[in-house]
């Protein structure tokens, strides 16, 4: 019986294809966790990984055509779980040296842009987000790369090649896949231009808005590459990583900019529903942490370079502040904002994946607790973004559970940096392990709320769909 035969004699439960999908993130983890190990039999695992992720990803879509099981939530969950796959294969290349940083930061930010800006304005349009033919073939080339990379690393490590000539071999495999990665969406992006707008963001209104962010965030990049320049001036940090620092946080304000024009209708007062005229102070600190984003990445890379003291613990105290007074202030000045209750909890979720990434690299925190961090994040991402885009405002809830994995785990890389600090207390490494425990217990709790409560969202969200056709 061939293949083809096999699979359309299969009757998957409707979930399957989607479970799928989800498990190449699993398999991303794992890649990561075994090509870090760097023996020869854990990498040659890492090989059958891939294949296991090619072979889902063929049957994922195949199964779900077949048996006309192809859903939105399928079209979305498909492309975004290869993304997370190859985060965590890119992430240990990037961890041995394998891959230049400036390549996988480029990866991010087009991931970034297609699942916070391209994606959700396709459904924003009612248009078919599911992946295109460039797409695609992105996969099938990165797939490629890192099935070459990676037997070619089973090599090194059975000493029949050098590291040098891994590392070249490595670097130029990785920006070609990079290049096409980021030359796939000229296809994605190509059918948005042109197209009618929503009449909440025609003419003057958007304008008007796109005003009122340039005059936002314009600023605050400007403050923020300042601030950087003052560090690596006063530490002598080499201007080409200041340069590349400087290029990334304007294509992150950009984004940051794009995305907030795509939610442009939430730019009103929660209470009379009244377009805002101007950003108020609530919304300014909210916007001032989300733009710390590239900042912060900067000053963690160098920590070991700078006083951490004076420019570390002073802004991440001021962000800190931001984060009570923005929602403080917006209910006591009676300025609580739509696209407030947006941006708050996407400032603390973008900040905590960053730092999260930055504090792996530079062994800040275990790998385990960044793995639990980062997939907790990636769920709450997926889950609240599709939701948002097919049904609305009103889909947009956070729980206690919720709220209080974030300040937990604000307070825990708190006091990792105590700990890289030598400070006693807090600092001493048998506390900071134990409060890294109990840290990781509660984003676990809430990791498995999030998913009840995504599954019940997705349930109503799915059946008013079923009933408006």
């Amino acid at each position: 019986m061939s293949i083809g035969s096999k699979i359309r004699s299969i009757k998957p439960r409707k979930h399957i294809p989607n479970l799928l999908s989800l498990s190449r993130i699993v398999l991303g983890v794992l890649f990561f966790l075994l090509f870090r190990r760097g023996t020869p039999v854990n990498i040659a695992v890492c090989l059958g990984v891939i294949v296991a992720g090619m072979i889902t990803d063929y049957l994922d879509g195949t199964l779900a055509r077949r048996n006309s099981l192809v859903t939105m939530a399928g079209k979305w969950i498909d492309p975004i779980s290869d993304f997370s796959f190859f985060f965590f294969v890119y992430l240990a290349f990037y961890t041995v040296s394998l891959m230049p940083l400036i390549l996988l930061l480029l990866f991010l930010l087009r991931e970034i842009s297609m699942y916070t800006a391209v994606r959700p304005l396709y459904i924003k349009r009612r248009m078919d987000p599911a992946a295109k033919t460039p797409g695609k073939l992105k996969t099938v080339f990165q797939n490629a790369g890192a099935s070459i990379i990676t037997a070619l690393a089973i090599g090194y490590h059975l000493e029949l090649l050098s590291f040098s000539a891994l590392r070249t071999v490595s670097t130029v495999l990785l920006s070609f896949m990079v290049a096409v990665s980021l030359g796939s969406m000229y296809w994605y992006i190509k059918p948005l231009i042109g197209l009618e707008e929503n009449e909440a963001q025609t003419g003057e209104t958007r304008k008007r808005l796109l005003k009122l962010l340039l005059t936002t965030v314009l600023p605050l990049l400007l403050f923020y590459c300042l601030y950087s320049f003052v560090v690596a001036a006063s530490y002598h940090i080499e201007m080409q990583h200041y340069a590349v620092y400087v290029l990334l946080n304007i294509i992150y304000q950009g984004l940051l900019i794009l995305c907030s024009l795509i939610v442009g209708k939430e730019f009103r007062l929660e209470t009379t529903g009244k377009t805002l005229e101007r950003i108020n102070l609530p919304l300014f600190l909210s916007f001032a942490r989300i733009s710390s984003v590239p900042t912060l990445v900067f000053l963690f890379l160098n920590i070991r370079e700078i006083s951490a003291p004076i420019f570390v613990v002073p802004i991440l105290g001021i962000l800190f502040l931001t984060d009570l007074l923005d929602g403080f202030l917006a209910r006591s000045l009676e300025q609580t904002t739509r696209i407030g209750r947006i941006l708050d909890p996407a400032g603390d979720y973008i900040l905590i994946l960053a730092i999260s990434w930055v504090y792996m690299i530079i062994d800040f925190i275990p790998i385990w607790l960044f793995l639990i961090v980062v997939v907790r994040l990636l769920i709450q991402a997926i889950g609240i973004i599709t939701l948002y885009f097919l049904r609305g405002y009103s889909y947009l809830k956070l729980s206690f559970l919720g709220k209080a994995s974030v300040f937990v785990v604000f307070t825990i890389y708190g006091i990792e940096l105590l700990e890289y600090l030598r400070l006693p207390g807090l600092g001493n490494p048998t506390v900071v392990l134990v409060l890294e425990i109990l840290a990781a217990g509660i984003v676990g709790l809430s990791l498995l709320e999030k998913i009840f409560s995504l599954w019940r969202s997705f349930g109503r969200a799915f059946r008013e769909l079923k009933d408006e056709s």
